[in-house]
């Protein structure tokens, strides 16, 4: 196994790469970037917005270099953020560069495949299409950034499929689904959701505690077996997203609303294997969908009361 002496996060402040820093910080020096002086970390940070150039003199030079830093589009339209985040990717690469790091992990996301009728694996095609998904088109451009810009590296994409867990941001899809039912207001669902055997579309969600020790089984690998190697890193157990509601709805102990769309085309899955991930670190996700699920909707219960 690899071990690090210092290791440079960025955006060690939002939801992945705070419980990163948590993670790694027994084993090396961390140090975290982060957007404002005013935030506080419990490691080594710097002040760093990556919309501008690296200029830091220290540290010198860094073994592990993590791009975890993402612009949300907020109230700005996806495009506008997505453009923020390309200028933000070739900031971290040139850092990277810059710091001589021998091994760089960029955090994407299981999104760049866009939606699928079958299980996918780190060989399925990726979405090229910007106005079909925007999202999936702007990921595909920030890992050319990379994988273009750092070839004298180690190079590890880890494509995480949606990571949840508490403190996480009040737009992503748990939380999003736990405050319409804790609202009383309808799930919308596409067409084949209901009353097909399929229920899709059909996600592999995993809790962030999984997310964060499978990266680091996954960085603490001895040696990459490829240039770059691409992981897709998701939970083991699928559900539709009417499933997770009903999940999400018992655990509140609230009934569940679903609203059918009947404008939209159906929909398709985004869930992967793990086989790949398995079979570079012998990781597999110990925490239960119903386990995680509790343990975030006890929080947001909390900060709801």
């Amino acid at each position: 196994m690899k071990t690090y002496k210092e290791i440079l996060i960025t955006g060690s402040s939002g939801f992945i790469g705070n419980a990163l820093c948590h993670i790694f910080k027994n084993h090396a020096h961390i140090i975290g970037t982060i957007r404002s002086k005013t935030e506080t970390v419990p490691w080594t940070h710097i002040a760093q917005n990556w919309e501008e150039p690296w200029t830091h003199s220290n540290p010198q030079k860094t073994e592990l270099f993590i791009h975890a830093a993402y612009q949300a589009p907020g109230n700005q339209p996806l495009e506008t953020a997505m453009e923020n985040n390309l200028k933000m990717a070739k900031n971290a690469v040139n850092a990277a560069r810059k710091l001589k790091s021998k091994r760089v992990l960029l955090l994407s996301s299981g999104s760049i495949y866009g939606e699928h009728n079958t299980v996918i694996n780190e060989n399925t095609p990726l979405e090229m299409d910007l106005y079909k998904n925007p999202y999936a088109y702007y990921l595909n451009e920030i890992e050319k950034i990379f994988t273009t810009e750092l070839t004298s590296t180690e190079l590890l994409i880890a494509r995480l499929f949606y990571p949840y867990g508490p403190a996480q941001s009040a737009a992503r899809l748990i939380p999003r689904l736990a405050k319409k039912i804790l609202n009383k207001e309808p799930i919308l669902l596409r067409q084949d959701n209901i009353g097909e055997q399929e229920h899709r579309p059909k996600i592999n969600p995993m809790y962030i505690d999984d997310t964060v020790w499978a990266i680091h089984e996954l960085v603490n690998l001895q040696k990459l077996p490829a240039y770059p190697t691409v992981v897709n890193v998701g939970g083991n157990e699928i559900v539709s997203i009417q499933e997770l509601s009903d999940k999400i709805a018992a655990i509140l102990n609230i009934s569940c609303i679903f609203s059918i769309d009947t404008q939209n085309p159906k929909a398709a899955n985004i869930y992967c294997e793990t086989k790949y991930l398995n079979q570079l670190t012998g990781f597999k996700a110990q925490i239960s969908l119903e386990e995680g699920l509790k343990t975030t909707l006890m929080r947001l219960k909390e900060e709801n009361a």
